[in-house]
């Protein structure tokens, strides 16, 4: 794999060093000079009494603040660069060098999910490799909060999904860095968001659901999306819901704006059923459970995969649990969702033909991949996950729990796996295809321009994918196949 395309997929955590020295914050300048200079460092991080960063001292804070200029006794927080800008350890390494560019620093320190400091990039070792046209890629894709340059963000996955597969990045650490790029766009609308408004008058949490929820998008998704509300006394509902209703109308406009379009199935935050308050959700759940009609099993279809991407996120934890909890060994339910899927299987014919579009012109003999080979293999998944109370949403990680767990031979999994990977590939790089052609990305992917080996691979793909579904469909609503 290239330097160029490695940044883009890397964590911030695969690239740390060294733990970088430290001492109290606390401490006087002549004892944060003497402990950098014991060390082959260029940056002491000084941290409170939870070991969080508080500050940090570099040679240049030296040289500006310190050197001629104040006492070796003076408490180093006067001299300190503070606060830390600092980045989450799970982020991606692209992001971290694009915040140091925009902050002009050498060094960023990387903290854990309790805010301690696990190490430091250093921007020297992170773009060691990178070329100018790759330092301008992650530029594009860290540019400010303005609609333009959000914008410009979602173009730009294109270009980088191609290089990336190009490279032989698996197709599914490119669909994960696609939707991490997207998810981000709604943190950063959302914080941009409520600089504007007056304060939320309720901690809540922005979810999205599908795909994005999987952390499986392509190039093409829009807007499912919804709120998880701290619970409210009802008196405050007017206030409160309104002050929330002129959100979600801003942030479903604005992800629009930038390029993720509306929901046309009104699956948005804007839609008071995807908008409640945690308690609200619970029972939601427990009603959607009670009463499997299609309507239920649809809603709770759309629901299950979601994922907290910006906000206060342990508001949407109960909810999950209540979802891993409930669904376990709910044959029932999950029957009922089962046969709500039994259209979405595989194009493959009778005969070992592909069976394509014939009733759309606009699409005729080409096949819709993502609901005849990506749906097939994420819903047979996700009933095995949650009959097993598997709390994971991404279909591969689904697929290695229940092998891990016994309920798929090891074998059977990595052959799932490998059929889900042909489908997605496929319909990424025909989407990028059409980008790089200048129309409209779709689902659809003519057979006709795949290769010989594609179509084999494909077909190979779809008979295992119709396997796998079989398989679960027999092993829990006892149909004979």
């Amino acid at each position: 794999m290239s330097a160029q395309t490695d940044l883009f997929r890397r964590k911030v955590a695969d690239s740390l060093g060294p733990p970088p020295p430290t001492a109290p914050q606390d401490i006087s300048v002549g004892q944060a000079v003497a402990a950098l200079a014991a060390t082959p460092s260029s940056a002491l991080v000084l941290l409170d009494a939870d070991r969080r960063p508080a500050g940090i001292l570099t040679e240049a804070d030296i040289a500006r603040r310190v050197a001629f200029s104040v006492d070796a006794s003076t408490p180093v927080a006067e001299v300190m660069t503070a606060p830390v800008v600092c980045i989450e350890a799970g982020e991606y390494l692209y992001r971290a060098i694009a915040r140091m560019r925009r902050h002009g620093l050498r060094h960023l320190p990387a903290i854990d999910e309790a805010d301690r400091l696990a190490g430091v990039v250093h921007m020297d070792e992170a773009l060691a490799a990178a070329s100018d046209e790759t330092v301008a890629r992650i530029d594009l894709l860290s540019g400010d909060d303005g609609d333009a340059s959000l914008r410009a963000i979602r173009t730009a996955q294109a270009g980088i999904a191609a290089d990336l597969l190009a490279d032989g990045v698996p197709v599914s650490d490119v669909q994960g860095l696609i939707t991490h790029v997207n998810n981000d766009l709604y943190r950063r609308v959302t914080r941009d968001l409520l600089r504007e408004m007056s304060p939320p008058p309720a901690d809540f949490a922005v979810i999205v659901m599908g795909s994005g929820g999987r952390g499986e998008n392509f190039l093409t998704p829009d807007q499912d999306n919804g709120l998880v509300i701290a619970d409210y006394p009802d008196a405050d509902h007017d206030r409160i819901d309104g002050w929330f209703i002129g959100f979600a109308d801003r942030l479903t406009r604005r992800m629009d704006a930038v390029g993720l379009p509306l929901c046309t199935g009104n699956v948005m935050a804007t839609n008071p059923l995807w908008r409640k308050t945690q308690a609200q959700w619970l029972d939601q759940m427990e009603i959607w459970l009670r009463h499997s009609s299609a309507a239920a099993v649809l809603l709770a279809d759309i629901f299950f995969d979601f994922r907290p991407v910006a906000g206060n996120a342990a508001l949407a934890r109960p909810v999950r649990d209540l979802i891993t909890a409930r669904l376990t060994q709910n044959r029932r339910f999950l029957g009922d969702m089962l046969r709500h899927h039994d259209h979405f299987r595989s194009a493959i014919g009778l005969f070992g033909g592909f069976r394509t579009e014939r009733r759309d012109a606009a699409h005729r003999g080409a096949i819709n991949l993502k609901y005849h080979g990506v749906q097939p293999v994420v819903a047979a998944a996700r009933m095995l996950a949650l009959r097993d109370g598997i709390a994971e949403t991404a279909t591969l990680a689904r697929l290695r729990a229940l092998a891990e767990a016994g309920t798929l031979p090891a074998a059977d999994a990595d052959d799932i796996a490998a059929a889900f990977a042909v489908v997605c590939d496929t319909l990424l790089r025909a989407q990028i295809a059409d980008v790089e052609a200048g129309v409209a990305a779709s689902n659809f992917v003519a057979p006709a321009r795949l290769t010989r080996r594609g179509r084999r691979s494909l077909r190979e793909a779809f008979r295992t994918i119709d396997r796998f579904g079989d398989g679960v469909r027999s092993d829990i609503t006892g149909r004979v196949i």
